[in-house]
Parts: structure tokens; sequence; C-alpha cells
């Protein structure tokens, strides 16, 4: 499908005003349409411009050519941008708030999890995870990823509930089993100060 590229004419001033696919062209008083968009092009620039509509850069510089006053062109072009830079600016507010939100509910979890696996319930190891890392308590990268791929839940007797993959072994638990001993023993001393 071709493209054509409309170039109107204004005394001696030739500048494109888009381009419009053949199809397009071919409707029903397209061409006339787009002949009196070029006729009333000045006109109609300066009626987006009122209605606060972007102006193109382009049409600054055709007003210019052309000896135009240019001042409105450019008023709605800054008011344009400090539209569109307001809209930003609202939108990162609201995506800080929803972060916020989302964080602040995390962290909830997080508190109830912890929780429920100091009162003897069973949390997932990925939670432990992170309720461990939010404490400051570090865990061998080994047994992290132990927690990771096998343990679907502990609680703080060291009750290990697991995924056992078909064809491997069954993993070694120790380090998991020291490593709630230890995390209660660090919250304890924690406690303590």
């Amino acid at each position: 499908d071709d493209c054509f590229h409309v170039v109107c004419r204004i005394e001696n001033v030739y500048f494109s005003s888009g381009q419009y696919s053949r199809r397009f062209l071919n409707g029903e008083n397209r061409r006339d349409e787009t002949a009196a968009y070029c006729r009333n092009w000045i006109a109609d620039t300066l009626q987006g411009a009122e209605r606060g509509a972007f102006v193109r850069l382009i049409s600054v510089r055709v007003f210019e050519a052309l000896g135009l006053d240019t001042t409105p062109l450019v008023q709605a072009r800054e008011a344009y941008k400090r539209r569109q830079e307001q809209k930003r600016r609202e939108q990162e507010e609201k995506e800080a708030e929803e972060r916020r939100a989302r964080e602040e509910q995390h962290q909830r979890l997080l508190d109830e999890q912890k929780q429920k696996f100091l009162d003897g319930e069973r949390i997932t190891g990925g939670m432990f995870l992170e309720i461990t890392g939010r404490d400051g308590f570090d865990i061998h990268i080994r047994t992290k990823g132990t927690f990771n791929r096998h343990v679907r839940g502990i609680d703080r007797n060291g009750t290990v509930s697991y995924r056992k993959i078909k064809g491997h072994r069954t993993p070694d638990f120790t380090g998991c089993h020291k490593a709630v001993g230890d995390y209660l023993a660090f919250i304890t001393t924690r406690k303590g100060k």
C-alpha cells in the first residue's frame, strides 16, 4: 500500500502536512477534504492552538516563514508541555503511592508469617528466607538454595516438609535445621538488647 506525502503551499512556502495511504485518499471525498485542509491550514492551526492541542514545530516554522505572529503557537506548545509534565508527575506520584502500599502490605504479610512461625505454625521456605533477610540474619548460600528448591514448609521446631524430586536423593536438611535454630537464637539476643 503506497503512501503519499501531502505538500501544502501557502503563498511561496511549501511544507509537508503528513502522509496518507492510497486507500485513505481513494475514499469518498477524501481528496477534497485534504485540499480544504491545506486551504484552511492557518485558521485550523490557530484554532487547534486555542483548544490546547499539540502544535508541531513545523507549524511554528511555517508561520515564521509566512511572517505571521508565532506567539500563540509557541504559548500553546509550552502550555501543552506543562500539562504533559503535570500528568507525568501525577502518574509518578500515583505509582510511588501504589509501590508504598504494596511494600506496606508485603511487610504486614512478613510480620504475620513471622508471628505464625514463632507460634509454631508452618511457613514456606521462601517466606522464611524473606523474613530472615529482612531481619538481617545471614544464611549460607547453599542452605538458601535448599530452602528455595526443596523446602515446602518449615516450623520453629525445624520440622521440614519437602518436595522429593524423582530420581534424585533426599536432600540434606541439616543446614536448614541449623538455620532455624540460629535464627531463633538471633531473635532472642536481639530482643534482649
